[in-house]
């Protein structure tokens, strides 16, 4: 085989490795996103968020297993809010907590 056919057969292997790998890389990030837990956690949080206006963290975080940190997480990925009040660990739906109106317990 002449040495341009290398060049180019080599080229092609290259460029499929990188698509592969990206391809690759993309499909187990969407499989990660998509484990069972989080979206029960995530279910667990929101059901609590609709029952009452606002709920204490900590028994967010008896809910679901979690510190106080990662349940802060998904508290914000289900668009909820933390009380405006000083010094309290609130936390409620934006939907029945808007910020236009004052934070009420």
């Amino acid at each position: 085989m002449p040495e341009g056919a290398w060049v180019v057969l080599g080229t092609a292997i290259g460029a499929a490795g990188s698509l592969l790998t990206t391809w690759l890389t993309a499909y187990l990030k969407k499989r990660e996103d998509s484990d069972p837990y989080h979206d029960m956690a995530k279910a667990l949080l929101e059901d609590q968020l609709k029952l009452q206006k606002w709920t204490d963290i900590e028994t967010l975080q008896n809910m679901i297993g979690l510190n106080e940190d990662y349940t802060r997480e998904y508290l914000i990925l289900l668009k909820a809010r933390g009380s405006r009040k000083k010094d309290s660990k609130k936390w409620g739906l934006v939907s029945k907590n808007p910020l236009s109106e004052e934070d009420k317990e």
